[in-house]
């Protein structure tokens, strides 16, 4: 194998495993197609972090042994990680979508308003949510706290 791996190195038909592994999938319809589909391992991490982060998930949740035996049959060759690794995603991509954000609003003025109210449980919340024209005039908002 070592013999292979030294003369082959530059083999152009050699998978790139370093970026993932190329697979043969079905594209999910009833046809019997066949699409060659490329798979990596941090790419499913950070799904994994995106499915926590969309449904308000506790990060032990992908430590869940219901989470864990799906993850094992869907994509038995994926090893879940701890939740520890899906805080570090999680920071990562809230500082990149905290600078995402800096940056698209440095060119606009923008306008503040809060909304308070107390549920049927008189427990109280507040929002903080901001406003802004872009430069197509179109009006965006988007909640910034939510108490």
């Amino acid at each position: 194998m070592k013999h292979i791996e030294q003369i082959y190195k530059g083999y152009l038909g050699r998978a790139d495993l370093a970026n993932g592994q190329i697979v043969l999938g079905s594209d999910g319809l009833d046809d019997p197609t066949v699409v060659v589909r490329h798979w990596s391992k941090e790419v499913c991490t950070k799904a994994a972090t995106v499915m926590v982060v969309m449904d308000k998930l506790p990060f032990s949740a992908v430590e869940r042994p219901g989470f864990k035996y799906f993850c094992s049959v869907a994509v038995p060759k994926w090893k879940m990680p701890c939740r520890k690794v899906i805080v570090k995603n999680f920071l990562r991509m809230y500082a990149s979508k905290k600078e995402e954000l800096k940056r698209e609003l440095a060119g606009h003025c923008v306008c503040l308003t809060t909304d308070t109210w107390t549920s049927v449980q008189n427990i109280n919340y507040m929002v903080l949510t901001a406003h802004l024209i872009d430069n197509g005039w179109k009006t965006l908002r988007g909640s910034l706290i939510f108490v």
